[in-house]
């Protein structure tokens, strides 16, 4: 009986023991911080060409995708210039006019051949008719090289036409339209601001006694002002290296996943970070190991 109580009295220190004691708790001086949400970048599309803007496709608050088309600049002579250029790229009637005379001029040659075998033609008729062999097949192959000249033209000439509409690169929602439709664009000025919120920047400054407190990677908690409120989990993406000496704070940027675009971009909030924290152990029940 002594040797099966201790035994159970083993087994239940043991288990006690082996239970959970840490749990995730905000860190200490890391909690309720002030902190603004933004977007995660904002973009002032332009265009890499000039012209009358004939269409805006978009108006402020729009969500746009990655590639969707924006808006068109006046784009007629580029048109008629790419047509131009695609029909003399499908036109190879030079080509085919350069390779009937080679076989004309292969087939005077021969029949000259044989006449100059039996003298009934001069030497220099002869040569004459050879050169003219020679530079037909020169012609066919001008023709070729003039062909592929006007496939890379009417390629060109697409690209320029394609270069009078503006795409979106990214994700975001239409923050400003800054051209209207019939205003001149001149090259790189701005048509509109696209601002990227399915990822949101959250921007916290950290007094720098906590500096070695937070790392890249570490949990927190992010409760935007009212009337949105919540809280949302964040993760720290950015851990400025550079103090700032008159506030003694440094910098921390979080990302925010926000890909159904609930949260809006500019809000003030409070941030509080996650730490691994020891709770304290409850005193173990004292055991009379005493029969």
């Amino acid at each position: 009986m002594k040797y099966l109580k201790n035994v159970i009295e083993l087994i239940f220190i043991s288990t006690v023991l082996l239970v959970p004691f840490n749990q995730v708790v905000a860190a200490d001086g890391l909690s309720n911080m002030d902190c603004i949400i933004e977007p995660k970048s904002t973009i002032e599309l332009g265009s890499s060409e000039e012209g009358i803007l004939s269409e805006m496709l978009v108006v402020r608050g729009d969500r746009v995708k990655k590639g969707q088309l924006i808006a068109r600049l006046d784009s007629k002579l580029e048109r008629i210039n790419a047509k131009l250029a695609r029909y003399r790229a499908n036109t190879d009637v030079s080509l085919r006019a350069a390779r009937a005379e080679v076989e004309f001029r292969r087939k005077e040659l021969n029949r000259l051949q044989l006449m100059f075998s039996k003298k009934a033609i001069s030497e220099k008729d002869f040569d004459q008719a050879a050169i003219e062999l020679r530079l037909a097949v020169l012609a066919v192959e001008t023709a070729k090289t003039d062909l592929k000249i006007a496939k890379i033209n009417s390629e060109l000439a697409s690209a320029q036409l394609g270069r009078r509409s503006i795409y979106s690169p990214l994700d975001g929602v239409v923050e400003e339209v800054i051209k209207r439709e019939g205003e001149y664009v001149y090259e790189q000025a701005p048509l509109i601001k696209i601002a990227q919120l399915d990822v949101l920047n959250v921007e916290v400054f950290i007094p720098v006694d906590n500096y070695g407190a937070v790392t890249i990677g570490m949990a927190a908690e992010v409760k935007p002002e009212e009337p949105v409120g919540g809280v949302y989990p964040a993760e720290i993406i950015i851990i400025d290296h550079v103090f700032d000496p008159a506030s003694r704070t440094f910098g921390v940027r979080l990302e925010l996943p926000n890909l159904d675009y609930s949260l809006p971009a500019g809000l003030r909030c409070k941030v509080s970070f996650k730490t691994e924290a020891v709770e304290e152990l409850p005193p173990l029940p004292l055991i009379d190991l005493k029969e």
